[in-house]
């Protein structure tokens, strides 16, 4: 994994659209498995929500030499397998019949310098505003590279679920993965390095990811009235794996199991229910809630956590109170962040080192 090269200009890019208020990831490693020793990969991703929270998905191939045209055609797959979203290719140079062929399939192809001009005013107004964002270089996308592989040796399962789930476009399916993961690696806590640094950084991961997964949620959830989220939400769950209608006959065999043991033991045994559905949904839509009441500051959360958890790639560790512009944005913040994390710890103490979203 360390051996993967990454490209200044990703980490460029990256910045780029972190500075205008995406939320983004580099070098995102999108079809490793088993029998493969190579990943197709995306090499930048950027996402930010509008106020009515409806997203905008951009993704980004980013290349230090010439535009190709099987590049192109690559591109055009990841575009159109992600359904309703902006696909870019940044090249150094760009000849007539990669720029055709890139008009015909719906992909803007365009040199560095030329995206950094289209933007420069968007940029000008983000520093006015002093929007905040922390620049990553390659070597803190190294250091990403080097976790995974330091999870790998750890727990395969953790480090190709991560990537399978970038493939995940249902934000319900993709939320109950992320629980379960953050939930596993917890168990691999150590205090000896890479393990630590490893593991933290997974768990960072895995907030952000689930805090993602939370937004779009909250924009399948933006026109139903309070009252409808819970069974709404809990109806999504009810169908992740499998059907609604095979877990409510699971839940009703268990039901009379119980019951027949309650009885033939008259009472001196009290069997515990099996939860069908996970056990945070209700806490979950109250989260939807939250972010579908605060929908235009939606953005601004998820951009504030991420670019804390890039501090900590960066190694410099500051806190959700240096990021956040006013008392009642870091009020709000630590309430839906503290709601995340309980559901992610399954309602235990969240240990002092992971307290910085908090």
């Amino acid at each position: 994994m360390s051996q993967v090269s990454i490209s200044p200009k990703e980490a460029e890019v990256d910045n780029l659209f972190s500075k205008l208020g995406f939320f983004t990831r580099a070098h995102i490693q999108i079809f490793p498995s088993d029998f493969k020793a190579s990943a197709s990969d995306i090499d930048v991703l950027a996402v930010e929500f509008n106020p009515y929270l409806i997203p905008e998905f951009n993704i980004i191939e980013v290349k230090e030499g010439p535009a190709k045209i099987t590049t192109l055609f690559q591109l055009y797959g990841f575009k159109t397998y992600f359904g309703n979203c902006n696909a870019y290719y940044v090249a150094r140079e760009i000849y007539g019949t990669t720029l055709e062929i890139s008009r015909r399939l719906g992909i803007r192809t365009l040199s560095h310098d030329r995206l950094v001009s289209l933007v420069g005013q968007q940029l000008r107004r983000a520093k006015e505003r002093k929007r905040i964002s922390v620049d990553l270089e390659t070597t803190h996308l190294g250091s990403v590279i080097n976790y995974l592989s330091a999870i790998r040796q750890m727990d395969p399962e953790l480090f190709w679920r991560y990537h399978y789930l970038w493939l995940e476009k249902n934000p319900y399916d993709k939320f109950y993965q992320l629980q379960r993961l953050f939930g596993k690696v917890r168990k691999l806590e150590s205090s000896e390095e890479p393990a630590r640094k490893a593991t933290a950084w997974y768990k960072r991961e895995i907030f952000i990811l689930a805090l993602l997964s939370l937004c779009l949620m909250a924009q399948d959830c933006i026109d139903i009235d309070s009252a409808g989220i819970f069974p709404y939400v809990e109806d999504r769950f009810y169908n992740i794996g499998t059907s609604k209608e095979g877990k409510l006959k699971v839940e009703k065999g268990i039901s009379i199991l119980v019951e027949q043991i309650e009885k033939l033991s008259h009472g001196l045994i009290k069997a515990p229910m099996v939860e069908i559905l996970p056990s945070y949904v209700e806490d979950l839509a109250r989260l939807v809630k939250l972010l579908v009441k605060d929908a235009a500051y939606a953005q601004s959360y998820l951009s504030i956590d991420n670019n804390v958890h890039r501090t900590n790639l960066r190694e410099e560790s500051k806190n959700l109170k240096e990021f956040t512009t006013s008392e009642f944005q870091y009020q709000r913040m630590r309430e839906l962040n503290g709601l995340l994390l309980d559901i992610l710890y399954e309602g235990d103490p969240i240990e002092v080192v992971f307290n910085d979203f908090v």
